[in-house]
């Protein structure tokens, strides 16, 4: 399910990578959405552990990350994060929700 045209008219930017998006189809469907309504780009590792920090994310010139992604200065990089750690995420959660009764942040 798409924004319709009014929801588009509220978007800033949009993640068109993320390096835990376990099929490369999802990342290039928001890539062609983004180029069709001409929405400036984004990415990001969205790391669950340590050693996915930084596997993907935009590179600017200045200090200014808001005003650099609003304009469109940067380049967007990214690198698949394992299969194992989308793996141990899942049976991280599963075993928190199903076997602990582990509290919910919002608790």
């Amino acid at each position: 399910m798409c924004p319709g045209k009014e929801e588009v008219k509220l978007i800033d930017c949009m993640e068109i990578y993320n390096s835990r998006c376990l099929r490369q189809k999802y990342n290039d469907i928001a890539s062609q959405f983004a180029q069709k309504h001409e929405l400036m780009c984004v990415a990001g590792s969205d790391a669950h552990f340590a050693r996915e920090i930084g596997k993907a994310g935009v590179i600017i010139e200045d200090n200014n990350l808001r005003k650099s992604v609003l304009k469109g200065k940067l380049d967007v990089f990214g690198e698949k994060s394992s299969l194992v750690n989308l793996v141990v995420t899942k049976m991280l959660k599963t075993w928190r929700t199903s076997i602990v009764n582990y509290p919910k942040l919002d608790e």
